[in-house]
């Protein structure tokens, strides 16, 4: 799996790899390509408009991408993530269960 926040190599890894390239597949830490792009609102944009991915899925702790993207006070993200229907509930059923 490669990590990166580079939406230009997000663009070229869609362009030519896409039949190939597992969007929702969740990592060691449950995190898939949504979960990372949280921090680089450009990578996020990409994924969202150009794959269609689950932005409902959580990691191995239960987070949900916006939660991320609240958490580290990625604001872009958090509305793409909003607009695009992610399940706000998540952020809200996390921080219930921990509290």
């Amino acid at each position: 799996m490669i990590h990166t926040s580079d939406s230009e190599i997000v663009s070229l890894l869609l362009d030519h790899c896409s039949d190939v390239i597992d969007i929702n597949f969740q990592g060691d830490q449950g995190r898939t390509a949504v979960h990372w792009a949280v921090g680089d609102p450009g990578s996020l944009r990409l994924l969202i408009g150009r794959c269609r991915p689950d932005l409902d899925l959580v990691d191995t702790n239960g987070a949900s991408a916006l939660l991320l993207a609240i958490a580290h006070g990625q604001a872009e993200s958090a509305l793409q993530l909003i607009d695009a229907g992610c399940d706000f509930r998540l952020v809200s059923d996390f921080y219930l269960k921990r509290f």
